[in-house]
């Protein structure tokens, strides 16, 4: 490609796959896949992970940490798991950003010095990674872009008056900032007024995974034998995706309609697993409600070509990747008003939107477009084309864009 960028990249987070944690952070990896196509120098990724001595390897989540690779290479990114101090509970939160900048300072020094051409680092959430790629980018003298994504602006900076304080110090602090919504841009300019160097570059789904195919095919390739309509939902069970709401709204839908044809399917895991188990039992709807927990990254345009109707409930979000991928499979959407969700689902055009939170908003979205088959259809047609705008490619483009800002080959303080 004629137009790639003479640079080096350091991306700096979290929220990265790994062997022990494949599920986490795929939109990270999807974007620095397409960075890959467009940059003509290294790309390496560093993933802070919480160390874990043996002592705690009673829990399986710090048995996982403690086991995860210290470093792997894939699709030819070199990608670097650096052990952080982590203290328990909220009141030590503002620190981490402190301790992951203490874990890679000497990692970015020799990253740095060998490089060739331009170093450009990019973080990924505002707090802890943003805080200490401020740190690091003062350090090292080069320019550091921050891409907020939801919670680092609407959950973390209200832990505490540290948490607060230390969010405006970085956010002043970074070369660049990028939203992943408008909504989030604005929730970011309340936090901190004036900042005038923040855009907006939506996240994307890769239309080369997510398109449509034939029900029965997608049925074939996940060895399923389900023959009833399916209502899905994607994403973490932890309270911020409302997966609770859903259940009750399920429950009030087939009560309202009869519908002994219908079922729904739950993919994936977290804190509210034996919760939402719980609630689809004592509602007696347990025969009709399954959890069937994570699953890779490439099964999920099957799941979502069996799926009569996708469900995001969230209280709160950013920019749900899954919301994309749903739209380039054909699936009509219902989700909550929330975050960045109504600048890819227009109401009645793209899909459904509902009230966070409120169970008849829901119920009643299902009964509209599992039994309007002429909106489905409009919506469906709909979805499809408005889904093209939001891919990885289209996401590399502009953030390349935001780096061209900075390529003139010198370091800045």
């Amino acid at each position: 490609m004629k137009d790639k960028k003479d640079m080096d990249l350091i991306v700096l987070s979290g929220m990265f796959p790994r062997k022990c944690f494949p599920y986490s952070g795929t939109f990270v990896y999807e974007q620095v896949k397409a960075l890959r196509k467009s940059i003509n120098g290294k790309i390496t990724v560093i993933v802070p992970v919480p160390w874990s001595p043996p002592l705690l390897w009673y829990k399986k989540k710090w048995r996982e940490y403690g086991r995860t690779e210290r470093k792997d290479v894939v699709d030819n990114i070199s990608i670097y798991y650096k052990r952080h101090l982590v203290l328990p509970g909220r009141m030590f939160f503002p620190f981490e950003g402190l301790f992951i900048y203490l874990a890679v300072k000497s990692l970015v020094k020799k990253l740095i010095k060998s490089n060739e051409r331009m170093t450009i680092m990019h973080t990924h959430a505002i707090l802890p990674s943003g805080l200490a790629g401020v740190l690091l980018a003062k350090k090292f003298k080069i320019p550091h872009i921050c891409t907020i994504h939801g919670s680092d602006v609407n959950i973390y900076p209200y832990f505490s008056k540290l948490s607060f304080l230390l969010t405006k110090y970085a956010l002043k602090r970074c070369a660049h900032i990028v939203a992943v919504s408008n909504k989030l841009k604005g929730k970011t300019l309340c936090i901190e007024e004036g900042l005038n160097n923040i855009s907006v570059i939506h996240n994307g789904a890769d239309s080369g995974q997510f398109f449509p195919i034939p029900k029965e095919t997608a049925k074939e390739r996940l060895g399923i034998n389900e023959n009833r309509k399916i209502i899905l939902f994607i994403g973490n069970l932890n309270p911020v995706k409302g997966v609770n709401y859903l259940i009750e709204a399920f429950n009030l839908f087939l009560r309202d309609t009869r519908e002994n044809n219908v079922v729904l399917f739950l993919i994936g895991d977290g804190e509210e697993r034996e919760k939402l188990t719980f609630l689809a039992r004592s509602l007696r709807i347990e025969e009709k409600v399954f959890i069937l927990g994570r699953k890779p990254h490439g099964e999920i345009p099957l799941w979502l070509n069996i799926a009569d109707l996708f469900v995001l409930p969230s209280v709160s979000e950013g920019f749900p990747t899954i919301i994309p991928e749903a739209l380039m499979c054909g699936v009509p959407v219902i989700a909550s008003d929330v975050g960045g969700i109504s600048e890819i689902i227009i109401n009645g055009e793209t899909g459904l939107l509902c009230k966070a939170g409120d169970i008849d908003s829901i119920k009643n979205g299902m009964k509209i477009l599992m039994y309007d088959e002429g909106l489905r259809k409009k919506i469906i047609t709909a979805c499809k084309e408005k889904s093209k705008t939001f891919t990885w490619n289209n996401n590399a483009l502009s953030s390349l864009a935001v780096y061209g800002r900075f390529h003139d080959g010198s370091r800045v303080g």
